[in-house]
């Protein structure tokens, strides 16, 4: 199905590609998204191993999950879906492009742990920021350069505004 050429190109990516048919029978898996197979099934799959067999076949917990939903959604409604989501089964958040053909779906995804981790480290670091600046004893203020009150954290505002 795929010449050497697109083969290559499929096997120089970074990100985990795979393609099925629309019997959802795989048609091609690069080597990034075997070894992700590999960890997910258990067992030392060969390429051959999976090419022919249902991804339901080759990886059942999968099924009524958000992936086999979205990729459903995108075959079905013959639409790119685009989502990121957390798999239980391999412990790790991943960010999936789906793209649906006459042919069947062809899916790429990348593991983006790491950087979900780093956005909740943030989160968690504004919310301590905005807890201790609104619970300061003292009173606080961010203003523009123009001289324009940003935020005034309460003890500013009794301060200011209630007088001391």
């Amino acid at each position: 199905m795929f010449d050497q050429f697109t083969q290559n190109i499929l096997e120089s990516i970074t990100d985990e590609f795979f393609a099925v048919d629309r019997e959802w029978r795989f048609t091609y898996v690069n080597e990034r998204a075997l070894n992700r197979v590999r960890e997910l099934n258990g067992e030392e799959l060969t390429r051959k191993d999976v090419l022919s067999r249902t991804a339901w076949e080759v990886v059942p917990e999968v099924v009524g999950t958000l992936f086999n939903e979205k990729y459903h959604e995108a075959v079905r409604e013959q639409k790119t879906v685009d989502f990121e989501a957390y798999s239980p089964l391999s412990d790790r958040w991943i960010e999936v492009h789906a793209y649906p053909s006459e042919e069947g779906l062809s899916v790429y995804s990348r593991d983006i742990t790491e950087r979900k981790r780093a956005e909740e480290e943030l989160r968690e670091s504004e919310e301590r920021f905005r807890a201790t600046f609104e619970q300061a004893a003292v009173g606080i203020a961010h203003t523009a350069l123009d001289g324009r009150w940003l935020r005034i954290n309460q003890a500013g505002r009794t301060t200011l505004f209630v007088g001391s």
